[in-house]
Order: C-alpha cells, then structure tokens, then sequence
C-alpha cells in the first residue's frame, strides 16, 4: 500500500512539475475557493487539461485545503484515476475530521466501490450511515452495492 501511495504522489508531482508559469501565478494570487471556482469554469468550458493544471498548482500551495482537496478529488474521478480520488477523499475526511460531511463518504465509497474494493466501500458506507442515516446520497450507493448497474 505505501508504494501504491508513493506512485500516486510521484504521478501529482510529476504534474505539478510541468504547470505552465501563467497558471501557477494565477494559482498563487488567488485563494483555494477562487481555485476552486476557477476550475469550476474551466471544466463548463470543456477546459479539462487547464483545470487539471490549475487544481495541481492550487493542491500543491494549500495541500490541507478542503476546497483544494475536494475539486482536485473530483478531477481524478473524472480521469477514472480511482486510487488517487481515493487518496484525496482519505485526506479530505482527515481535514474535515468529525465534521466529515455525507458526500464525503459517499464519494470515498464510490472511489473503492470503482476500484473493486466492496468491504472498503460497505465500510465507509456503513460509518456514513451511521453519523446520517437519511442521506439519499448514502442510501443510494448502497443500493448500487446491493443492486449494481446492469
């Protein structure tokens, strides 16, 4: 597990090292949540390698940002690079800690669930059920579980 996290960290790194100077500037004037909706433009306009640019210089300046970690998760899922969303929703849940919402944990479940991790994911179900036991959002992945897609 720790050299698939090594890997992870070196394929981050080996992106941030290519980040055009335009988009680092950028990134380093402007605060996580202006990152985040910037990415957030980006990716309406079909800008996905920009975004991913913006989100690695954004991540690479505020690693313990929730808005950094967040978007930055949903890129991942985006590229279908499950083990790196996962790596992100892991830290974002660290950040957050007890004040974890419940699409936190509905994402880090769809991130195992994706990756063919099903008692990882029936986990992070079960805790998120656990603090919000109405969430339709938790409900619904575990239905997915129960029932997958045809």
């Amino acid at each position: 597990m720790r050299a698939q996290a090594h890997t992870i960290a070196s394929g981050r790194h080996a992106r941030a090292m290519q980040i055009p100077p335009s988009v680092k500037t950028l990134a380093e004037r402007s605060t996580p949540v202006e990152i985040r909706m910037d990415i957030q433009k980006l990716l309406q306009q079909e800008q996905l390698e920009l975004a991913q640019a913006l989100g690695d210089a954004g991540l690479t300046l505020h690693p313990q940002s929730e808005d950094m970690l967040g978007i930055c998760a949903l890129l991942a899922m985006s590229r279908g690079d499950w083990e790196e969303a996962l790596e992100l929703m892991t830290e974002l849940q660290k950040v957050q800690g007890e004040g974890a919402p419940a699409t936190t944990y509905w994402l880090k479940a769809r991130c195992m669930r994706c990756m063919g991790d099903a008692d990882g994911a029936a986990s992070s179900l079960e805790e998120g059920l656990y603090r919000y036991p109405n969430s339709p959002e938790l409900q619904a992945e575990l239905t997915l579980m129960i029932k997958p897609e045809a």
